[in-house]
């Protein structure tokens, strides 16, 4: 049975390889516009992420965008947050991709293929929150922990 984000992940997951296939090492180039355009018409219509503190945005986005369930793990220098449960996750698709097709796995992995971290990514970016960066930490499919520190502390 045909679930809930099933066909976002097939599309996340073609779009990802089909850039790589067609633009090779440009490929981040072209996700990373398509991102900042989605980005641009999410805040067109959800004015009140303006507002919002760069780890709330990091946890809404995961709880509506990817069905993830959630959780928030405050540090002294960081907050992880971590993700579990992400219906869209095309990771395993990808990987079983890159190892049939070796000579694409640069243009694939050269730029984010998680689509919630870039997502994130953007979204800080475009709200003036540069003074944050964010780190991936995939643990399998579905799952992952999204490092939040300010910039320059290790």
């Amino acid at each position: 049975m045909i679930k809930p984000r099933d066909f976002l992940r097939y599309f996340l997951y073609s779009y990802i390889v089909t850039s790589a296939q067609l633009l090779g090492d440009r490929a981040p180039t072209l996700r990373r516009m398509v991102c900042k355009n989605a980005v641009k018409a999410l805040l067109r219509e959800h004015p009140e992420l303006k507002d919002a503190e760069p780890v709330e945005l990091v946890k809404d986005v995961a709880g509506s965008f990817l069905g993830a369930d959630v959780r928030i793990e405050e540090k002294s220098t960081e907050t992880v947050v971590h993700v579990r449960g992400c219906k869209i996750c095309p990771r395993d698709l990808i990987e079983e991709f890159t190892g049939e097709n070796p000579d694409l796995e640069g243009p694939v992995f050269s730029y984010n293929v998680c689509a919630f971290v870039t997502m994130v990514e953007e979204i800080l970016h475009a709200l003036g929150h540069i003074d944050s960066d964010i780190k991936h930490d995939p643990i399998k499919r579905g799952s992952c922990r999204v490092i939040v520190r300010p910039k320059g502390t290790d």
